[in-house]
């Protein structure tokens, strides 16, 4: 067995399993970062008419699906690559462009999975400290690696910043010249304001792949189901190298039914919806946690999430005691580069947001 496989820790993630024995039923889940609306009508209805789905295999090549995405994102179906969710998306990048000392670079903090991907691969991980990558760009330009490769949360979890534009592709075009690669996880893009992504300049460089997700946008984290665009050469090669059938036949339908509300005018307004009600529960959140005394939100978020700074108690008893009054939030000591004192806070409706700040004022 390698080494890399018998020692391997899995990232930490939050939701309801994060917490020994799971949270009770009735728990407020704070601590996933799906969006604030739940799955729109059409995706339900995608939901109750899956059941056809599992008795028979889906296409290998998903060739409806990828032409679907391509349709959706404006991409070639040529460069498009779907799998069980952006982290099997984020696996398959790594195996493909990590080997045994393969230099890799990531912001601290970010989402863990980037790290444990490369690590299992042999991956030699350096950590660029920033709460904000765009206050300290030129530093992290200066330790990409060469022949290496680069991996970047836009907006970030779990600070929730937004790197613009035209940062992300200073990156990739100084990873070009020193012969690395860049993924860029784009999974949040839906809920920033005036977020533009960058899937449609993935085609176009060799260095670069971008990853999107639904679970997120769609509020549907038990369908594993995300996408992703490189170059032709790097989206045939993942595709071969994926693992067949990783997408299952009831992801691939719900899939079918969301790409068209990404992509038409008429049918995007949960997108839109979803976007409003973020901007507006996010100022809700932070003015709210401003005023209870002892807790400050962390920057300036874009996406469906806080990230908020405890002087009270530490995380993990914070996130025990609030616990106890059925709200659940996301302990984020186990992210490099914070310590024991922040907490991650998702977005939800307005009534469970109140109940939120009505516990944390408790404890």
């Amino acid at each position: 067995m390698r080494s890399e496989a018998a020692t391997h820790r899995r990232a930490v993630h939050g939701g309801p399993h994060s917490v020994r024995g799971g949270a009770a039923g009735g728990v407020m889940d704070f601590s996933s970062s799906v969006g604030p609306l739940g799955p729109p009508g059409p995706i339900v209805a995608a939901l109750a008419r899956g059941i056809e789905t599992a008795i028979a295999y889906p296409d290998p090549e998903y060739a409806a699906l990828r032409a679907a995405v391509a349709r959706a994102r404006g991409v070639g179906a040529g460069s498009v690559v779907v799998g069980a969710g952006a982290s099997e998306l984020i696996h398959g990048w790594c195996r493909a462009f990590v080997r045994a000392g393969t230099g890799v670079l990531v912001q601290a903090p970010t989402f863990g999975e980037y790290a444990s991907a490369a690590r299992l691969c042999g991956g030699a991980v350096r950590e660029a400290g920033a709460l904000e990558l765009r206050a300290n760009l030129g530093g992290f330009l200066s330790m990409i690696p060469r022949s290496g490769c680069v991996l970047v949360c836009r907006p970030n979890n779990p600070t929730g910043e937004l790197v613009q534009r035209k940062s992300v592709l200073e990156i990739v075009d100084e990873a070009a010249r020193r012969g690395s690669q860049v993924l860029v996880d784009e999974a949040f893009i839906e809920f920033a304001p005036g977020g533009e992504s960058i899937l449609g300049e993935a085609a176009a460089r060799e260095n670069l792949y971008v990853v999107h997700s639904i679970t997120k946008t769609f509020g549907v984290p038990g369908v594993r189901f995300g996408y992703a665009a490189g170059c032709g050469r790097t989206a045939a090669a993942l595709r071969a190298s994926a693992v067949p059938w990783g997408v299952s036949g009831l992801a691939e339908r719900v899939a079918m039914v969301a790409m068209p509300l990404l992509s038409s005018s008429s049918n995007a307004s949960h997108v839109r919806k979803a976007r409003t009600a973020c901007h507006r529960e996010r100022k809700f959140i932070c003015d709210g946690v401003g005023g209870l005394g002892g807790y400050s939100c962390v920057g300036k978020s874009a996406a469906n999430f806080v990230l908020v700074r405890s002087r009270k108690r530490h995380a993990r008893p914070l996130r025990d005691l609030l616990l106890k009054r059925r709200v659940l939030v996301r302990d984020c000591s186990s992210f490099s580069g914070l310590d024991s004192s922040h907490i991650r806070i998702s977005l939800r409706g307005r009534s469970e947001n109140a109940v939120l700040l009505k516990a944390l004022a408790s404890v």
